[in-house]
């Protein structure tokens, strides 16, 4: 099912999802530009932590998604895969109180 289908359905349901974009390399390990070499001792996750080339290490960024529940009907093709990890979400909202100086955490 695509998201027109889907999206024209009757009834609707709230979905939490997180979404973190977070630094990588755009290059493959071993190919140039890159001249990291699989003899290292550590293994390369395209990270800068990871990264036995630092020098080469060309910056991009990965899109990583947590749901409460699947939604692969609804996401659109090219999106980043959605993982339903999430359990459940808790939050406190902050007091502002402008006479004093900081908030409070409820």
């Amino acid at each position: 099912m695509t998201y027109d289908v889907q999206k024209i359905k009757v009834g609707k349901q709230a979905i939490t999802i997180l979404e973190l974009d977070l630094d990588a390399c755009s290059l493959t390990y071993g190919n140039s530009p890159c001249t990291a070499s699989g003899t290292a001792p550590l293994k390369c996750f395209n990270t800068f932590g990871t990264c036995q080339d630092t020098a080469n290490f060309d910056k991009t960024s990965k899109t990583f998604r947590f749901s409460d529940r699947v939604i692969d009907g609804v996401q659109e093709a090219g999106d980043a895969p959605t993982f339903p990890t999430i359990r459940g979400i808790s939050h406190s909202p902050t007091v502002l109180t402008p006479s004093k100086g900081l908030g409070i955490r409820a």
